[in-house]
């Protein structure tokens, strides 16, 4: 494969009269050997059915790709290779292109892209025969060799039949059928020698036979089916058409006796027309009225084809020439044959177009005068001055008309030009004297429609407002003004918006306000991007520079670039126009593109589009049509965009070559899915694969891939890959980075290297296990055993501490309880001793259940602490109030606490808080959640506090509190975390009001 390398081949670009209108022209591009044909002789041209393109040459079968050529050879080594570099005939069937060489038969399959050969056997000869050709006859392929013909069967085997002939037709014996085709009933046809007949379809007997042309006719060529007949190709006797209903054999006079190959095709009006490649060259024949153009080369066209996308491709002696046909809506005027003057060559170019009324001017740069065009763009004059001394150049370069009412009045280098509407100078205008220190004030270069019976006057470094009807200039802005002062810049372009008019110079971008004459520069963020035009559209100016387009938006005063990568063909920016359907069109120095402002998606118009990319510095215009007319050198081109046919961005991909190292591989084929498996040491993966719709010119074109779900831009259609991960990778092709059903997979496993299959890292973890077993089996036991018989003794050790804890809160209450019913019996009051026992006992048996447990919940402890309290106030008399709360995001069934952990600091409050107070007492147990780990309980008590009750403790002896210390050893030991705080409430003055016991439990997740 190679790199091309293109020549062009420009073949009739223009016909004259009426055959221009008749036949169409095509722009040729020739590839040869230099660009990686393997042979410059070709014999075939043909398309499968992913649309690629195949050339069978005198030494090898080639296949197009967009930018490269992919040539196949006979390999004795491999036998699957094609098996003869002579191709003759191409033929695809279904999934299968067959392969007819010098000596034998192969395929390729279009699937998996192997070659094979059919089977031989002593009983054919299919390998040994020449010049085959092929038949498809409902399901059953015929093979038509030299010698002998054969019927390839279903599965695959192969029966020979002997040519019959037919006497009676004029037909030998022995005498082979040349090729074979269907007509447009279905019916099969056959050719032998001069001689063409219907067939029987189930064994290729002749049924019917025609002799055409006479004794120098050496044999039928190629036959094309056309309604009613066919047209025939003979060597000798040159073109014939056959009107089956009138049994009429008419002859078509051409100059070519030989014709090698015919095929049909339609222009872009969707004429049908025949193409015949011929000794001379080729023809185009026009089926509806017969009539005929040649086109001589300096070789003969052997194989003329025209592809699913009506591509016409020649094959010569010296290579394939291909070219798709100029589309319907691009017209294309070559300036050297409009103007017949010598004083003209052939590298003019258009620099600017004027409407008026009933004309289009089109001005020639570098003084050469300006060409008069009607409003259908039919040539009528080349006026080459405005006065009939050629010498006085500055009357050559027009720049611009403008028609009002009775004149024409022209921008020149000689001044501003009055005119009659025949061109006829009235009078010529300049500046006025007082502003001759403008630089170039002769130099005027656009003139723009104003108010009535005014417009505004660009110059190279001015711009000014002209009267017409008094032939005054009002106002004048430049460089050397003293009031009205511009920059010393060359102006590149204006537009008028209201009484606004902007400018943009090369290097500057400002407004000029026609009413208070204001001139206001506008910063410019892009300073040395040169600015080449300047337009308006959709509220915003855009600006084309050397290194961008940019967007000024005149609501917020802002910029916005577009480049390149957005979609334009460069860039370069040359021109600007703008149509009525919100695009902005763009000349580049690489081709033209259409930018629509609202939706911001751009167009590029390419050779496929009958566009060159060619630099385009010339005039870029609409007309009144909404047609954009461009100009390149000696070309003027006239875009209907609506009648182009609209380009189709996605296109097929195909894969057709995969490389492991250096040995092609062959995938596996499943319902549309490629895949190979690749072992980790060829982990060194080549992917050939083609867009078929891409044409060699087609340079803009691109290839992407996608791995590991990320798109990426190929060079070409060669992917190298290395160092895939083990397992499954999926490579995705396309001709657009995105997904399509076009798109073509490969799917890619690399397989484990033997180290890391699972197989082996199974024996590797056993015998390691096996080893480490042997090694630390007895001290893992022994440590394991003393292990176990600590963590018992721990644990019973524990249980044994907290149930000591637990035993010693319940005498402890018990205690203090019996006491008090004590006190009820010895005062004779058994009503209320009564009451006491009861709630007694029921406190009693919640301690004895509780007793058992090493947590119980927030509730039960509640309710446990509730029996309590009212217990307490009947001993005290009712001498102080409780009021528990509980947060309601708690869920208290839920919550888990160690049993009587609130009681003892609750007997401690009245103990020794409030049973010492001479006003009412208040007791306040808040529980509330911290944060999603932590609850708090607060007690709180409005006693003595903590100082004065220490000094009591010190004078009684009667009541010593062991519950407080040991039940926060009770928390500590359920978790480390559990804190309790005690803290001394004061007042204002310092005084104590109280005590605060806060417990923050840490909460037991499962």
């Amino acid at each position: 494969m190679k790199n091309w390398f293109w020549g062009i081949l420009f073949i009739t670009s223009f016909c004259v009269g009426q055959d221009n209108a008749e036949f169409p022209s095509f722009q040729f591009t020739s590839l040869s050997v230099r660009d990686g044909l393997s042979n410059r002789i070709v014999y075939s041209i043909g398309e499968d059915l992913h649309g690629s393109i195949w050339i069978g040459t005198a030494d090898g079968l080639n296949r197009i790709d967009g930018n490269r050529i992919k040539s196949y050879f006979f390999d004795p080594k491999n036998a699957n290779s094609i098996c003869n570099n002579s191709i003759k005939h191409l033929f695809q069937d279904q999934q299968t292109l067959w392969i007819g060489t010098e000596a034998g038969v192969s395929s390729l399959d279009l699937n998996t892209f192997r070659f094979s050969k059919p089977a031989n056997s002593v009983k054919n000869s299919l390998h040994l025969e020449y010049n085959t050709d092929f038949l498809k006859v409902d399901k059953q392929l015929w093979i038509l060799g030299q010698h002998d013909f054969y019927k390839y069967t279903s599965h695959k085997k192969v029966k020979s039949f002997q040519y019959k002939g037919a006497e009676k037709f004029g037909i030998p014996s022995n005498r082979r059928i040349d090729f074979a085709f269907h007509d447009l009933n279905n019916h099969i046809w056959g050719v032998s020698g001069r001689t063409i007949g219907k067939l029987n379809p189930t064994n290729l007997s002749f049924l019917s036979g025609l002799l055409v042309g006479n004794q120098k006719n050496e044999g039928i060529t190629s036959v094309v089916a056309q309604k009613n007949g066919f047209w025939i190709g003979t060597w000798g006797n040159g073109l014939f058409k056959y009107d089956s209903r009138q049994r009429k054999l008419s002859q078509i006079k051409l100059n070519a006796p030989i014709i090698h190959d015919i095929a049909s095709f339609f222009d872009p009006d969707g004429n049908a027309l025949l193409l015949a490649g011929t000794n001379t060259g080729y023809a185009i024949i026009n089926t509806l009225t017969g009539k005929v153009k040649e086109f001589p080369l300096d070789t003969e066209v052997r194989n003329v084809f025209v592809d699913s996308r009506n591509t016409v491709w020649l094959g010569t002696d010296q290579g394939v020439y291909f070219a798709e046909q100029t589309k319907k809506g691009i017209e294309t005027l070559q300036l050297s044959k409009l103007i017949n003057n010598i004083e003209i060559d052939s590298k003019q170019l258009i620099g600017s177009i004027h409407s008026t009324k009933n004309n289009y001017y089109a001005s020639i740069l570098y003084a050469k005068g300006f060409l008069k065009f009607d409003k259908n763009w039919k040539f009528q004059a080349y006026i080459p001055s405005l006065v009939k001394d050629l010498s006085q150049t500055a009357f050559r370069d027009i720049r611009a008309i403008l028609e009002t009412a009775e004149n024409y009045w022209v921008c020149t280098d000689a001044g501003l030009v009055k005119c009659r509407k025949n061109f006829e100078i009235l009078e010529i205008i300049h500046l006025p004297k007082t502003e001759k220190t403008i630089s170039g004030a002769h130099l005027f270069q656009e003139l723009i429609p104003y108010k009535t019976n005014q417009f505004l006057v660009r110059g190279y470094k001015f711009i000014a407002v002209f009267n017409w009807k008094t032939e005054q200039f009002t106002y004048i802005a430049h460089s050397n003004s003293l009031n009205n002062t511009i920059p010393d810049d060359l102006i590149v372009g204006q537009e008028l918006i209201g009484n606004k008019l902007y400018v943009a110079s090369e290097n500057y971008f400002y407004s000029i306000d026609l009413h208070s004459k204001e001139i206001k520069k506008i910063p410019f963020p892009f300073s040395g991007k040169r600015i080449s035009s300047f337009t308006a559209l959709n509220n915003s100016l855009w600006i084309g520079t050397q290194t961008g387009l940019f967007q000024y938006r005149l609501s917020d005063r802002s910029f916005h670039g577009y480049y390149r990568s957005d979609g334009l063909s460069s860039d370069h920016i040359l021109q600007l126009a703008t149509d009525h359907k919100n695009n902005l069109w763009i000349a580049t120095t690489k081709g033209l593109t259409s930018l629509n402002v609202l939706t911001k998606t751009c167009k590029r118009y390419q050779s496929s589009d009958g566009i060159s990319d060619e630099y385009m510095e010339g005039a870029l215009f609409i007309d009144d049509k909404q047609h954009i007319v461009f100009s390149a050198i000696d070309k003027l081109s006239i875009l209907d965009s609506n009648h182009l046919r609209k380009h189709q961005k996605q296109q097929k991909a195909l894969i057709t070559e995969v490389i492991v190292g250096l040995k092609k591989v062959v995938w596996n084929y499943h319902q549309g899915v490629k895949s190979i498996s690749v072992p980790y040491s060829g982990n060194n993966i080549s992917i050939d694969f083609v867009v078929p719709a891409y044409l060699p010119n087609t340079t803009d074109e691109s290839y992407y891939y996608q791995l590991n779900n990320q798109w990426k831009k190929a060079n070409s259609g060669l992917l190298e890959l290395s160092n895939l991960p083990i397992g499954k990778t999926v490579i995705t092709i396309a001709s657009y980075p995105k997904e399509s059903p076009l798109n073509d997979q490969l799917i890619i496993t690399i397989d484990a290297p033997w180290y890391k299959t699972w197989w082996f890292l199974g024996c590797c973890i056993l015998v390691f296990a096996l080893l480490i077993g042997s090694i630390i089996r007895l001290r893992v036991s022994q440590s394991n055993r003393q292990f176990r018989e600590k963590e018992r003794i721990q644990n019973q050790i524990r249980d044994a501490e907290m149930k000591t804890l637990r035993s010693q809160m319940n005498p402890h209450f018990m205690f203090n309880a019996l006491n008090s019913i004590n006190r009820f019996i010895i005062e004779n009051d058994s009503k209320q001793a009564s009451n006491y026992l009861t709630l007694f006992s029921k406190l009693m048996r919640n301690i004895l259940e509780n007793s058992k447990k090493s947590t119980i919940s927030l509730k039960k402890e509640i309710d446990s602490l509730k029996l309590y309290l009212e217990l307490e106030a009947a001993r005290l008399e009712h001498n102080f109030d409780y009021v528990i709360e509980i947060d309601p995001t708690i869920d208290s069934e839920f919550l888990e606490l160690p049993p009587l952990i609130l009681q003892p600091f609750v007997e401690n409050a009245i103990w020794h808080g409030i049973n010492n107070l001479s006003e009412r007492g208040e007791i306040r147990i808040e529980v509330k959640k911290v944060d999603s780990e932590h609850i708090q309980i607060d007690i709180i008590d409005n006693g003595i506090g903590i100082e004065q009750s220490q000094k009591i403790k010190q004078n009684q002896t009667s009541h010593k509190s062991y519950g407080i210390e040991t039940t926060i050893h009770r928390l500590h030991l359920q978790n480390h975390e559990n804190t309790v705080s005690i803290l001394n409430l004061t007042d204002d003055k310092g005084l104590s009001k109280g005590t605060q016991v806060s417990i923050l439990i840490h909460q037991q997740h499962d």
